[in-house]
């Protein structure tokens, strides 16, 4: 077992901070499936366990697991500091993650939030399950869907020297971090899974002036609830039925869209889901007179090739908008969704009465142009440090 934490480290992406001995493996018992939910649960006996030095800094750390024939796989997790106040708190989307773990990966018994598998090994959304744990490992290689996302701003922000320190959405969840002790909130991948507790503290921290960053698209989307694992481990399962089933529905209100229950993400957001890209299109810029596109010469109009992708947010004038000094689209680029329609993808700033700014990018895609290699774009970093800028001036 390697242990790395990730970030620029002058390009290498990576540092390596401790090894395990070399372990004797043990095959742990099947995992196990819940009869109401379909939640696949691993309860096995613990293997190795890591102390976390103190001198570890804040950050996103990977664990690599390697067997003697070299196959390995990856766990992700985040060492916080507690301690550190620092500027910029990043909160990468743990729930999301779990939402869309398919773990185990076996065409039979795996299920996420998505699907499960027939008898026949085809993937089937009614047999999907209704709530996840995260006593299991991630499907496949270990890395989380869209993990790449989160990488590549934790990348570029490290190589900007940003004061930066980081948490999970299950921190935020849990009351763990305090938006207030920092000036902006980034959440830099696909977060699309929020709890009520989640949504009222990013709430709380605008009404209180708290910066927000959101950096992908379909956000805040589902609406989940935490509950405790067979031990009574406080939120290691994580409930989403997608629809009224819910038995528990009047309790906190039903896990269904924020939408369903009058609470639009865009809300909250400024922006929110429109449709899934088909192939990815150009963000074509607008309000280029904006301080946003400054020292960029981007001009209005002008077309970043493939940097609206996956998923598109949009500003929707049908539902509740956020009550704002200022309200700008910084994009306004066509796309078709996967059925042939012709839509709108808008990225999104707004100033609340409090003075945080509230940002969407309103693409999966943002991100990478920071810093991944092939899709780096000096105009979208530049406008990404005009940002931040803006945001952490004295």
């Amino acid at each position: 077992m390697r242990v790395y934490r990730l970030g620029w480290y002058g390009g290498l992406g990576g540092r390596l901070m401790t090894s395990s001995p070399v372990l004797r493996g043990t095959t742990q018992r099947p995992p196990a499936t819940d009869p109401v939910t379909g939640m696949v649960s691993c309860d096995w006996t613990r293997s190795w366990s890591l102390v976390i030095p103190k001198t570890w800094v804040s950050g996103l750390y990977l664990a690599v697991c390697t067997n003697e024939k070299g196959f390995q796989h990856a766990v992700p997790f985040v060492v916080r500091d507690d301690a550190h106040p620092g500027e910029v708190l990043v909160v990468l989307p743990f729930t999301t993650y779990q939402a869309y773990n398919p773990y185990p990966l076996d065409n039979r018994d795996g299920k996420s939030l998505y699907y499960g598998f027939t008898p026949g090994g085809v993937q089937a959304a009614t047999l999907r399950s209704r709530a996840v744990s995260f006593d299991r490992p991630y499907a496949d290689s270990g890395l989380p869907n869209h993990f790449d996302k989160d990488v590549a701003f934790i990348q570029w922000a490290e190589r900007e020297g940003y004061d930066v320190t980081y948490a999970t959405s299950v921190d935020l969840h849990a009351g763990r971090v305090s938006p207030r002790r920092h000036r902006v909130l980034v959440f830099p991948g696909h977060d699309e899974y929020w709890s009520t507790q989640m949504r009222r503290v990013v709430e709380e921290a605008r009404h209180d002036g708290t910066h927000q960053v959101w950096l992908c698209a379909n956000n805040m989307y589902w609406r989940v609830r935490f509950e405790p694992n067979a031990h009574g481990v406080e939120d290691r399962v994580m409930v989403c039925y997608k629809d009224m089933t819910d038995p528990v529905y009047h309790v906190g209100g039903p896990t269904v869209l924020w939408r369903t229950v009058d609470q639009p993400e865009q809300s909250v957001l400024g922006a929110q889901y429109v449709a899934i890209v088909g192939r990815p299109a150009p963000l074509v810029a607008s309000g280029t007179d904006h301080w946003f596109w400054a020292g960029t010469k981007v001009r209005e109009g002008q077309r970043f090739p493939r940097l609206v992708g996956v998923e598109a947010d949009a500003i929707q004038s049908r539902y509740q908008l956020p009550a704002a000094v200022e309200h700008v689209s910084l994009s306004a680029s066509p796309f078709y969704d996967p059925a042939g329609r012709r839509r709108m993808q808008n990225t999104s700033l707004y100033q609340a009465p409090s003075g945080a700014w509230v940002f969407v990018a309103g693409t999966f895609h943002w991100p990478l142009a920071l810093s991944k290699p092939g899709w780096v774009e000096p105009r979208i970093q530049q406008a990404t440090e005009n940002l931040f800028r803006k945001l952490l001036a004295k």
